[in-house]
Parts: structure tokens; C-alpha cells; sequence
């Protein structure tokens, strides 16, 4: 019962969560704007992951692209996750 008032209380009383997230001066927030930019009917809820290189290298390198479709199919099979789009793919070239 104890337990139950405590969940109660904190529920009435803790801060209310969202998934609005800002860090600027990153890649990710970069690919955030982006989107935000260029498709703002899908940008909402959108959680971008930018990818990056190192200098004089490029992602279409076999030895970075291979790795980023399989973290990009890994996210797409996620059951939480309902669209996972890749830098390779045709919707991720736009």
C-alpha cells in the first residue's frame, strides 16, 4: 500500500517527460534541423542518428558502409522503432 501512494505521489508530483531534444553544435541535431527543414510532417518524433567519417574517409567507404546498414536494419527490426531509414537507401539519398 506504502508503494502505491509513493508511484501516486510521485506520478502528481514529478516533472512531465517528452522526447523534445536540443544539442546543438552536434551531427545529430544538424540532421534533426534537417529534417525538420526539409520534411516537417515526418520530423516530429523523429530521433536522428548522424553518422560521420573520419576526415579523408568517406561512409560509402566498404569498410564504414557495411557496418551502417546493419546498425540501420538492427534499429528497423526494433519493435519500438517504426521506420528505420539508411544513408544508402533511396528515401535516405533525398
Amino acid at each position: 500500500m506504502v508503494a502505491l501512494a509513493i508511484i501516486v505521489v510521485a506520478r502528481s508530483v514529478g516533472q512531465e517527460t517528452n522526447d523534445d531534444l536540443s544539442l546543438p553544435g552536434t551531427d545529430s541535431q544538424a540532421a534533426s534541423d534537417l529534417l525538420g527543414d526539409k520534411f516537417p510532417d515526418q520530423a516530429n518524433g523523429a530521433v536522428p542518428i548522424a553518422f560521420r567519417a573520419p576526415a579523408g574517409a568517406k561512409l560509402s567507404d566498404t569498410k564504414y558502409k557495411k557496418p551502417i546498414e546493419q546498425v540501420t536494419k538492427a534499429y528497423g527490426q526494433d519493435p519500438a522503432v517504426t521506420h528505420a531509414v539508411g544513408p544508402f537507401s533511396e528515401q535516405g539519398a533525398d
